[in-house]
């Protein structure tokens, strides 16, 4: 929500949540939800699936000292897969998030309204940021978190702890939120209509060209305490 209006962003991180239970309850807090987790089923054991496979390939194809790229590139190919379900997963949580659903309409009435207003093309806006924000993100993640790991695993010369993993996993997820944000909340504001549709670059260019550059990280910390949870 604060990465699609300004003043969201005056609001800051508490402000917003407050406002939002201000105006529409504690419920307001989970709007989207319900397509969220139906996608995310979907998408992430598609994710996950795709993942392990393209891993197992780079290991054999790989020199041994390379898991980061091996774990990379798996993630990347994992990313592009995913993204044929979690694209339109996301453009229909985004917009319940931001109010643009009737009253008393499910996800699945808004995904029938948006598919005859704007037709189904509407349904992968925001498709290559999500791609061009997923796929170095991936890349950052799990590359970071193999060689965090074998490092460590080498200097402590024995198996990791539950926590260091938490450790690795928090460090890598955090890392790569800061470095794609930008990229999130152009995601954002094509999934919701909130800038026209068009190349992920150009729209990136014509919001800090409109409201500044500070405003590609907008949501910056909510996102920062989401990924470091998540991948952690």
């Amino acid at each position: 929500t604060m990465q699609v209006g300004t003043r969201k962003v005056r609001l800051g991180f508490f402000g917003t949540g407050v406002d939002i239970v201000k105006q529409n309850g504690v419920v307001g807090l989970y709007a989207g939800a319900g397509a969220s987790a139906a996608g995310s089923f979907l998408s992430s054991a598609l994710y996950f699936g795709t993942y392990e496979t393209m891993k197992t390939y780079w290991s054999a194809a790989l020199p041994a000292d390379m898991t980061g790229v091996t774990a990379s590139l798996a993630a990347v190919t994992g990313n592009a897969v995913s993204s044929l379900i979690f694209v339109p997963k996301e453009v229909l949580k985004q917009r319940c998030q931001v109010g643009k659903v009737k009253l008393g309409e499910n996800a699945l009435q808004l995904l029938k309204s948006i598919v005859k207003e704007e037709g189904i093309g509407a349904m992968y806006n925001g498709y290559f940021a999500t791609l061009l924000r997923n796929a170095p993100g991936a890349m950052l993640k799990f590359g970071i978190y193999e060689q965090m790991k074998t490092t460590m695993s080498h200097t402590v010369r024995r198996d990791l702890h539950p926590q260091e993993h938490l450790g690795a996993g928090m460090f890598a997820g955090v890392l790569s939120s800061a470095i794609t944000t930008p990229l999130d909340v152009v995601k954002t504001r094509l999934m919701t209509g909130s800038v026209k549709p068009s190349f992920p670059l150009v729209a990136m260019y014509d919001i800090a060209k409109n409201e500044g550059i500070k405003a590609l990280w907008s949501g910056f910390l909510p996102r920062l305490v989401w990924s470091a949870t998540f991948f952690a």
